[in-house]
């Protein structure tokens, strides 16, 4: 009997002690997939088209974006910061992504940072004004698609 014991202690000890495995990661077909996310973000800021950007992000209340000192939370929130976008407006603007960078946290989650220029032009086409500035966003699975969770811009 003792020695019953001892070989299932010992046994539930190697269990116990057994190595892990590695948890799985999104596929490189997924990181694409968020990085597309990013993609869109920027043709919906050249284009000022509101219904585009908000389509990036994951719907629900705990949705966050924090850009320029103002935090929106919720989908009603963000609605009410990209749908006055106007697509027929006289919008003139240059942007671009720079060093993005794409790290997967999880199975379902991708941390995505980036910096960005950001430039105002007048109607000749000229840069009026031009700003650099940091990027970051958590990208989660959400059904069949990635979209952003939390996002924070800094300039």
């Amino acid at each position: 009997m003792r020695m019953a014991r001892l070989g299932i202690v010992t046994l539930l000890l190697m269990a116990a002690c057994q190595e892990q495995p590695a948890p799985r990661l999104p596929a490189p077909a997924d990181i694409a997939a968020a990085s597309a996310v990013m993609d869109t973000m920027a043709s919906a800021i050249l284009r000022h088209d509101g219904t585009k950007m908000l389509s990036v992000y994951w719907v629900g209340d705990s949705v966050t974006a924090t850009a320029h000192g103002r935090v929106s939370v919720g989908t009603g929130a963000l609605a009410g910061r990209y749908l006055p976008w106007d697509t027929a407006s006289t919008w003139r603007v240059q942007f671009a992504w720079q060093d993005r960078r794409l790290e997967p946290l999880a199975r379902d989650v991708i941390l995505a940072t980036a910096r960005f220029t950001w430039r105002s032009l007048d109607s000749t086409g000229a840069a009026r004004d031009s700003i650099r500035g940091a990027w970051s966003g958590v990208l989660i699975r959400d059904g069949g698609r990635w979209a952003l969770r939390h996002e924070h811009e800094s300039w």
